[in-house]
C-alpha cells in the first residue's frame, strides 16, 4: 500500500492515478485536484480506478461521495432558517464542472433559488486549492467587497477554517455577525473557536465501499462506472448560530 499527497500538482497526479509506474501497484483510490477530467477517463481504461473527488461519465472508474449537491442544498437551508439571507461561497471550481467543489457550489445556488434569492457574482469566490490559506484570503476579501453578507458556504473544512480566521483579523464575529459552514468533519473544526458546522460523512461507509469497489476493479470487473452514495449529516456547531 503507497499513500501519497499530490498537493494538487499536475504531473504528481498524473503520475498518482497511473498508479506509479514501475512500483506494482494494482489499483488507485485517487482524490484529484488538478486532473483534466478527460484524461482521468482515459486512464480509468487501464488502471483500476476509483474516485473520491471526481466524477466521470462514460467511464468504467467507480465514484464514491456523498451527495454534494443535496447536502449543499440542506446548508443553504440552515443558514436560511436561523435567518442569513446573504449567503457567500468560497470553494467553486468552475474550470472543473464534474469536481466537488462545483458540484456543491450548484447545489448552494439552487437552493438560495428556490427561497427566491439570486446569489450575486459578488458572493462567490473560486478557489484552486481548498487550502486554510487560500481560504482566509477569499472569505476576507468576499467580505471586504459585500460588507452586507451574513454567511459563507465553505467547499470544504479547511477552507471553512481559514476563512474564520480571515474573519477574525478583520474583527467580524463568526456565528454571530457570518456564520459558516464546511464539509468533512475534520477534528481540526471540532477544536476552533467556535466550533465550525460541518457536513460529515460516514466514513466507516466510504472506505468499506471505496475498497470493495477497488476490489472488483482489480479482479477484472470493466462494468461502466458506479455511484456509490455515501451517507451523511449536517453537524450544526457555533460557527452558524441563528443571525442576530
Amino acid at each position: 500500500m503507497l499513500i501519497d499527497e499530490t498537493g494538487g500538482r499536475p504531473a504528481h497526479e498524473r503520475e498518482a492515478v497511473e498508479g506509479y509506474p514501475g512500483h506494482g501497484i494494482d489499483g488507485v483510490i485517487f482524490s484529484p485536484l488538478a486532473m483534466d477530467p478527460q484524461h482521468l477517463a482515459a486512464v480509468s481504461n487501464y488502471t483500476p480506478l476509483v474516485l473520491l473527488g471526481e466524477h466521470l461519465t462514460n467511464s468504467p472508474a467507480d465514484y464514491v461521495a456523498i451527495d454534494n449537491h443535496a447536502s449543499a442544498r440542506e446548508v443553504v437551508r440552515h443558514l436560511l432558517t436561523s435567518g442569513r439571507r446573504r449567503i457567500g461561497f468560497v470553494g467553486g471550481q468552475p474550470r472543473r464542472p464534474t469536481a466537488v467543489g462545483d458540484i456543491r457550489r450548484q447545489g448552494y445556488r439552487d437552493q438560495l433559488a428556490d427561497a427566491g434569492i439570486t446569489p450575486r457574482v459578488g458572493w462567490q469566490a473560486h478557489a484552486e486549492r481548498f487550502t486554510r490559506e487560500e481560504g482566509a484570503v477569499l472569505a476576507a476579501r468576499l467580505v471586504r467587497r459585500i460588507r452586507t453578507l451574513d454567511a459563507i458556504v465553505c467547499a470544504s473544512d479547511l477552507l471553512a477554517i481559514g476563512a474564520m480566521r480571515g474573519l477574525a483579523e478583520l474583527g467580524v464575529s463568526v456565528g454571530t455577525d457570518v456564520a459558516i459552514v464546511g464539509w468533512d468533519d475534520t477534528v481540526d473544526g471540532r477544536y476552533c473557536s467556535p466550533t465550525l458546522s460541518t457536513v460529515s460523512p460516514d466514513l466507516d461507509f466510504l472506505a468499506n465501499a471505496t475498497l470493495d469497489a477497488l476490489i472488483r476493479r482489480i479482479e477484472g470487473d470493466r462494468a461502466p462506472g458506479r455511484d456509490v452514495v455515501v451517507p451523511h449529516q449536517l453537524i450544526i456547531r457555533g460557527s452558524s448560530g441563528a443571525a442576530h
